[in-house]
């Protein structure tokens, strides 16, 4: 059995016979067919999907009746996009070495980021742009100057200013083309701004407080890996901190009892299975079922997102507030140790 915040699965134990010479050669020659085009793969979709759920997840789950712990460790998940305010005249591999590598350890160091992940797109003007969910609220004038710092030492910011002044060199130009979106008098408010700072301050970052919504995980995974690029990136096409990724599933022995209680948890309402020949895959389940039904596949993954917990913030959430809980867990409790074997009652 492997588990994980967003599904299990359950594998058959397979012992396949010696392999020919022949079936070798087949193997190692389609072990080419994965090379890097610079486009986001269906694999590499999945695993930013997992990465997410363990993560977020995790954190939702596991603290879900208790927000305020979470609010006092200013742990709040935000989704940032970074953009470049002129046209790009660099490679993409230069912007993510000298602008973004140096913008996510500034996150850490100075405003109190701990986890993040990055992936990478394509605007439709051929410019790259950076979709970012981190863990900690940042006032989006202090991430704009960070951001805007980086693009003015690679250019961007003079030709943003030489573009905006040719556009606007017989006063205030209205673009007709984006009223729908952008009225005359936010350009005219923008312009009069603009203007006063001599064009040194494009709105080149955007950040959301992502909230209210039911599924973070999946919709994040959706907006941020889609991958409709128009032309291969050169370079990483995403990335993480190294935390989230030692947040990996978990895997047991399934014993008979075990088998039964996960079928009959998949056969509760709202849960989805998945079958092959090799494997069952659950998903969907209803946690609040699982608690309150099934005790031994609710203690599995309920260790399972202590231990991502205790990855992922290792002295914010575990030193300050696991002796408050409601529950009044004492710290010698909370020395989880990965190991799961005879979970059978």
């Amino acid at each position: 059995m492997r588990i994980s915040n967003s599904r299990i699965s359950c594998y058959r134990q397979h012992y396949p016979d010696p392999i020919d010479d022949e079936t070798k050669q087949k193997r190692l020659a389609n072990l080419t067919r994965g090379d890097y085009n610079g486009y986001l793969s269906q694999k590499t979709k999945i695993k930013i999907r997992d990465y997410l759920h363990n993560w977020i997840g995790s954190v939702n789950s596991h603290f879900a009746g208790r927000k305020q712990f979470l609010r006092k460790a200013g742990i709040e998940f935000v989704f940032v996009t970074l953009t470049l305010p002129a046209t790009q005249n660099h490679e993409d591999w230069e912007i993510k070495r000298h602008a973004l590598k140096p913008f996510l350890q500034q996150m850490e160091r100075v405003h109190g980021w701990r986890n993040w992940l990055w992936v990478c797109e394509v605007q439709r003007n051929g410019n790259l742009h950076i979709h970012i969910v981190g863990d900690k609220r940042v006032d989006h004038r202090k991430l704009r100057d960070l951001w805007n710092g980086y693009m003015n030492r690679m250019g961007y910011i003079q030709d943003y200013r030489d573009a905006q002044n040719y556009t606007h060199r017989n006063g205030f130009y209205f673009r007709s083309d984006l009223r729908y979106k952008w009225s005359f008098q936010d350009q005219l408010e923008a312009y009069i701004k603009g203007k006063s700072e001599n064009w040194s301050n494009p709105n080149s970052t955007d950040i959301k407080r992502i909230k209210h919504v039911k599924n973070l995980p999946a919709y994040l995974t959706k907006y941020i890996a889609k991958g409709n690029n128009s032309r291969p990136i050169s370079g990483r096409l995403w990335g993480c901190s190294d935390r989230i990724r030692e947040c990996t599933p978990i895997t047991i022995s399934l014993s008979s009892k075990l088998k039964v209680v996960f079928q009959q948890l998949s056969e509760e309402f709202g849960s989805e299975l998945h079958c092959t020949e090799f494997n069952w895959t659950l998903w969907r389940f209803e946690q609040h079922t699982l608690r309150m039904n099934y005790p031994v596949l609710s203690e599995i993954w309920s260790n399972f997102t202590k231990h991502c917990i205790r990855l992922l913030y290792p002295t914010t959430l575990r030193t300050r507030f696991f002796e408050n809980w409601s529950d009044h867990l004492h710290q010698g409790q909370l020395h989880f140790q990965p190991v799961y074997l005879n979970a059978t009652t």
